[in-house]
């Protein structure tokens, strides 16, 4: 296995840095709306193709999103090309009823 960045968190696949950020919350009853920033680094030298699984609960819905997304059962599954070296950023407002 090749070393990677130093002092690198890495997520399941080796040389993929995923973070998230909770932007903003805000309650309401029975409804919550939270936004969402996700960062993905790739230290590889090839592009990565990739599936963000957001995990989302009550009956919700995206109110905003700065890339396609497809809504399976609980899930938001973002489908993403990181490029090499590179860094991609995926926001989202979402609403939850419960």
């Amino acid at each position: 296995m090749k070393a990677g960045p130093s002092g690198g968190i890495y997520g399941i696949v080796f040389g993929i840095i995923p973070s998230s950020v909770l932007v903003e919350a805000s309650e309401g009853g029975r409804c919550e709306r939270v936004s969402y920033k996700i960062e993905i680094n790739n230290s590889k030298s090839e592009a990565q193709d990739l599936t963000v699984v957001e995990h989302l609960y009550g009956d919700w819905k995206i109110l905003e999103s700065s890339d396609k997304y497809r809504r399976l059962m609980l899930l938001q599954l973002n489908s993403v090309t990181v490029p090499a070296k590179g860094t991609i950023t995926i926001t989202d407002t979402a609403e939850n009823r419960f």
